[in-house]
């Protein structure tokens, strides 16, 4: 039997599920400042799903490339695996809650 534990050893917000999607598109600012990358994951909870949004500069970051103005290589998590994510700053709408800032701690 597989061993799921995880220790967390900080107090926070954390969410524990699977994720079921990832996917990115970019975007150009409109300040001029260049393009951005918005990767969204959906993580399945019980008993709905939290959907995680990250916004990346391609500039920064060598695990994004753009090519012809499209997400040709993203960071992606395992899909139908278990994750869990410590909670910065979330919001909740129209029925959907949406994580704005987090890390991936397993």
């Amino acid at each position: 039997m597989q061993n799921n534990k995880v220790n967390i050893t900080e107090n926070g917000l954390f969410v524990r599920g699977v994720v079921v999607s990832s996917t990115a598109k970019a975007i150009q600012m409109k300040d001029g400042s260049g393009p951005r990358v918005i990767i969204s994951h959906e993580i399945g909870t019980q008993p709905g799903v939290v959907i995680w949004d990250q916004f990346l500069d391609p500039r920064e970051r060598t695990d994004v490339r753009l090519k012809d103005d499209q997400v040709a290589e993203y960071p992606k998590l395992d899909l139908y695996k278990p994750v869990t994510v410590q909670v910065s700053a979330m919001e909740a709408s129209k029925g959907r809650t949406v994580i704005k800032r987090g890390q991936v701690i397993a």
